[in-house]
């Protein structure tokens, strides 16, 4: 089964990237789009999937899927958004320090 982000995910991930710009943009609390945190962290899921994917297939080294390694590069793209994003809109709660490597912007992969 090959994971990919539908619309649901990619409208999650938009609003996790309106909360990181409007933080950027000190954008007062009252003045910001509502968003549903507990379903922003949903995307870790399919984020961390989506990277899983890639990175069997990558290590499988099998050269009649070069296709389907393209394909799951595009989605490495969609994580990557999702984390920045994540990161920047500052939605991490008690567990920051897992997402951050001693207060540098390196992501633990545990």
């Amino acid at each position: 089964m090959k994971l990919k982000p539908g619309i649901n995910s990619n409208k999650l991930l938009g609003m996790t990237r309106s909360e990181a710009k409007m933080y950027e943009y000190d954008v007062l609390i009252e003045n910001r789009i509502h968003i549903d945190k507990e379903k922003i962290k949903d995307l870790f899921i399919l984020t961390i999937a989506l990277l899983g994917d890639y990175s069997a297939k990558f290590c499988n080294n099998d050269n009649n899927e070069k296709d389907s390694l393209n394909e799951l590069k595009d989605n490495l793209v969609f994580s990557a958004q999702f984390f920045d994003a994540y990161l920047n809109a500052k939605l991490q709660d008690e567990n920051r320090d897992y997402y951050y490597n001693n207060g540098q912007c390196g992501l633990l992969f545990m």
